[in-house]
């Protein structure tokens, strides 16, 4: 496991326990997220917004079916103008905004894998 992991599942842990059960009707002005990222930088990871363009091939996919790289977590969804706490079952759809926890090379390919088109 890398020397974060563990950090990571510590701060995952209390980012899932700070935010369990929030679910807050938003302006038409996105907002801020509702949590800061300082004190995770020191281990080696970071708090992004990844949004689901138009046309993904991720639309209507659960999270669970992302494939996301290991070391790196979806804690936070914006849909609708509702902030939710995601579980693997929670289905992302264009236009959504996730706050992504990982380091640069896991967000790095949660991007590519969200950017995907669907041509169909």
């Amino acid at each position: 496991m890398p020397r974060h992991g563990t950090a990571l599942a510590t701060v995952g842990v209390l980012i899932t326990a700070l935010l369990a059960g929030l679910t807050a009707t938003v302006a038409d002005e996105r907002p801020p997220w509702p949590i800061e990222s300082k004190a995770i930088e020191a281990c080696g990871v970071s708090l992004n917004e990844v949004v689901v363009p138009p046309c993904s091939t991720s639309d209507g996919q659960p999270l669970i079916d992302l494939g996301l790289p290991a070391g790196t977590m979806i804690t936070l969804v914006e849909h609708r103008e509702e902030f939710v706490v995601p579980t693997g079952s929670t289905v992302v759809r264009a236009g959504d905004r996730l706050l992504v926890l990982g380091d640069d090379d896991g967000i790095r390919h949660l991007r590519e894998r969200i950017d995907g088109v669907d041509n169909r």
